[in-house]
């Protein structure tokens, strides 16, 4: 009787195992949002099955497994990966009840990486200043859209981010003078002109800075 009572017990609880384990589904996607994107991209996967805890599953890209921020039974986040090549993939949610059907998602090419902006140099901003100011038009020597050559005058020692410049004259012509400032790793043109009465400090550079007295009878 007792044997016949255990015998029972124990398929009762085989019985309840079975049917517990032939219960459990599969995961399925009903949806990737968005379905496509970059190397980055972060993505939100919904459906159902997933398991309240991750675990062992994965999410995969055809076959490749990604990598995952939050896990849910209906909401996986994840990433696509940042070498993932361009193309269709099929995503899967994979657990250890199943596979999921597939999904589709394209991965876009990634943006190209921005590149690194030059530094503005001395004579780049005194171009760029003698054109807007038509400071060499009037020189038939010299065609529009080219500027004379022009050459370091003096860096204050009092602050190397203020130096001064000038552009060549031709014979009888006086001589035009740049005041420059670096400002980040720019440099650019506080004021440029031929300055009869005025001086670099006028315009705010430090005391240093100042115009040279040219022979009796020369162009400075």
């Amino acid at each position: 009787m007792r044997r016949t009572m255990l015998a029972a017990v124990v398929a009762v609880l085989l019985a309840s195992v079975l049917g517990a384990g032939c219960g459990a589904k599969a995961p399925a996607v009903s949806s990737i949002a968005p379905s496509t994107g970059a190397p980055g991209t972060q993505i939100t996967i919904t459906g159902t099955g997933f398991g309240a805890d991750k675990g062992k599953s994965v999410v995969q890209f055809s076959g490749d497994a990604i990598g995952v921020k939050t896990w849910s039974d209906t909401k996986i986040i994840a990433t696509v990966p940042s070498d993932m090549k361009a193309g269709g993939y099929v995503v899967t949610v994979v657990t250890d009840a199943g596979t999921s059907p597939g999904k589709s998602f394209d991965v876009e090419a990634a943006p190209p990486s921005p590149q690194p902006q030059q530094p503005v140099t001395q004579v780049q901003a005194i171009e760029k200043y003698a054109t807007e100011h038509n400071l060499y038009f009037d020189d038939p020597v010299v065609k529009e859209g080219q500027v004379r050559s022009v050459a370091l005058v003096e860096t204050s020692a009092q602050d190397a981010n203020w130096e001064l410049w000038k552009m060549d004259a031709s014979q009888g012509e006086d001589t035009y003078y740049f005041l420059l400032a670096r400002q980040g790793l720019d440099w650019v043109v506080i004021n440029g002109g031929l300055w009869t009465n005025q001086t670099p400090e006028d315009f705010g550079s430090p005391m240093d800075l100042t115009i040279p007295t040219a022979p009796e009878g020369s162009n400075p």
